[in-house]
């Protein structure tokens, strides 16, 4: 990231047990985490760490990504939801 300069560039995984969106301090690499795909399998051991972690939730669900706006301003929405489908965090990436 750092050699070419790259912006805007996010992770997203689903090899957790929890849900989180972190922002890296000195990269600024943000990461999405959709937790176990049930409540039942989430971990109660991460804790909130607020130099990171801008939503944390120690529960199950999915993510959701859409692109919106035009080719010269576009916008990259990330939703985290419940295991019900609910929108529980949402975090929009504008381009800079």
């Amino acid at each position: 990231m750092r050699a070419n300069k790259l912006t805007n560039f996010i992770t997203i995984n689903g090899d957790r047990h929890w849900q989180y969106h972190s922002v890296d301090p000195e990269s600024g690499l943000r990461e999405f985490s959709c937790g176990a795909v049930t409540d039942s399998h989430s971990v109660k051991i991460e804790k909130y760490d607020p130099r990171y972690h801008r939503f944390l939730r120690l529960k199950g669900g999915f993510i959701s990504v859409s692109l919106d706006g035009t080719r010269q301003d576009p916008r990259l929405t990330v939703r985290i939801h419940d295991v019900e489908g609910k929108t529980v965090f949402e975090s929009q990436i504008e381009r800079t």
